[in-house]
């Protein structure tokens, strides 16, 4: 017997020491599951006195009507009043549970009396009836502590629930705010896409510069009239147009009003510009006119930039060759023609 009762004032003493702290960690741990658990039981006691009054009401309506279903009614009636009344008993319970310090108070004083309790017995040896009911009031206060436990493990399990299902409603609405976005990003890099021109380039001497493998030839030392055009075969309009080819320092350039030179020791730069070129046009300018003054194979970079067209830069290859007796006399025949 008195080892009995030792043990189980050691197991009072595991609950005080142990198990009261860690319940009582638990219910702070979670203070917004708690709050809103809170609040959903304190609209459910509200609209359960709503519904009380509501049936009161039809019950006193109904005794007043003299039918022969009045019996019966009120009996239904009353039976689903008794029904709220303990709906809202039993949320009052549940939210007087929700205050983590009063818990935590009332299990160590729940405890407390219940370890006194078997330190009584223990020193009441001889006297069997004080002894006794030391016992009876540790193993109530026991066992009503442990009843609290039970609960308050229900209160934490019903509001761990509630922080999950709050995790997974924002963890969903997040979800959906990035595809959100992401469905934003996409159409906006397809509006993108579709305002800028796809298809347009530089065209010289009637070839397209699409790539770095494009040819043209022009006899040194002579006056060369090169045609400069702009080919916009994409289905849109482009704007404020700007092109722009760089030369080699040998090549000399007339000045024309038309386009514009910026000289430098290494390179020279012709821009021609141009407000605007319609869907599927060819716009030719006026002709660039060049005097190479050495043979060779010349790289030529060009540029294209506009309001809607991406700055897109290619090369063509320029070859300087001797003057030929057919070049001289087509240049013979074109002075002829124009005199």
């Amino acid at each position: 017997m008195e080892l009995a009762i030792q043990l189980y004032g050691y197991l009072i003493l595991t609950f005080l020491a142990i198990v009261t702290p860690i319940f009582g960690i638990l219910l702070s741990t979670f203070r917004e599951g708690l709050s809103k658990l809170s609040t959903q039981y304190e609209n459910e006691i509200a609209l359960t006195k709503e519904n009380i009054k509501k049936q009161a009401e039809q019950i006193a309506k109904t005794e007043e009507a003299n039918t022969a279903k009045v019996g019966e009614l009120i009996k239904q009636l009353e039976k689903g009043r008794k029904s709220l009344e303990k709906k809202k008993k039993t949320a009052q319970v549940k939210l007087s549970y929700l205050n983590p310090r009063t818990q935590i108070l009332l299990l160590f004083l729940l405890l407390s009396v219940s370890f006194v309790g078997v330190i009584l017995a223990i020193l009441c040896k001889d006297c069997t009836f004080y002894r006794g009911v030391s016992i009876v009031i540790s193993l109530g206060c026991f066992g009503t502590v442990l009843v609290r436990l039970d609960k308050l493990l229900g209160i934490i399990i019903e509001v761990r629930q509630i922080i999950d299902g709050d995790r997974k409603e924002r963890e969903t609405d997040r979800g959906e705010r990035e595809m959100r976005i992401i469905e934003l990003l996409s159409a906006l890099a397809k509006r993108e896409l579709d305002y800028f021109v796809k298809d347009i380039c530089i065209a010289v001497n009637g070839k397209d510069i699409k790539d770095d493998r494009v040819e043209i030839k022009v006899p040194n030392n002579v006056k060369s009239s090169i045609e400069i055009a702009v080919n916009n075969s994409g289905d849109m309009m482009a704007k404020n147009i700007e092109i722009a080819l760089i030369f080699d320092p040998s090549f000399v350039i007339e000045k024309k009003t038309y386009y514009s030179i910026y000289t430098e020791k290494t390179h020279q730069i012709v821009r021609y510009t141009l407000n605007l070129i319609q869907a599927k046009t060819y716009m030719i300018f006026e002709p660039l006119i060049v005097t190479p003054m050495k043979e060779g194979e010349f790289e030529i970079r060009t540029a294209i930039r506009g309001e809607n067209i991406r700055p897109t830069f290619r090369n063509f290859e320029l070859k300087v060759r001797k003057v030929t007796l057919q070049d001289i006399l087509l240049g013979n025949l074109k002075k002829r023609r124009t005199g």
